[in-house]
């Protein structure tokens, strides 16, 4: 599992002029708020099938799968990730 802080160090390595502008501390709790605002977007969906797009992230599309678990039926909702596009001309 890939923690908060380590996503900040790998940011914080990739563009050191983000250092002196905000605080390791800071940057967590702002990915942290981000990361709750999306999965509350996803948790109001009512519409499943429903697409969230991130730009630059990726899109989420939710699923309800119904199961049977001893003889009873339950729902689970999933929720599918598909990575944006990279395009190599910018990673250079």
């Amino acid at each position: 599992m890939m923690k908060l802080t380590e996503i900040v160090e790998n940011i914080m390595i990739d563009n050191p002029l983000l250092r002196d502008k905000i605080s390791k501390k800071e940057a967590v709790a702002l990915i942290h708020d981000a990361f709750f605002q999306l999965v509350k977007k996803l948790d109001e969906q009512v519409e499943f099938e429903e697409v969230v797009r991130v730009q630059g992230l990726g899109s989420f599309r939710t699923r309800v799968v119904v199961k049977e678990k001893e003889g009873q039926k339950e729902t689970e909702k999933r929720i599918i990730f598909r990575p944006a596009k990279t395009n190599p001309e910018k990673s250079e």
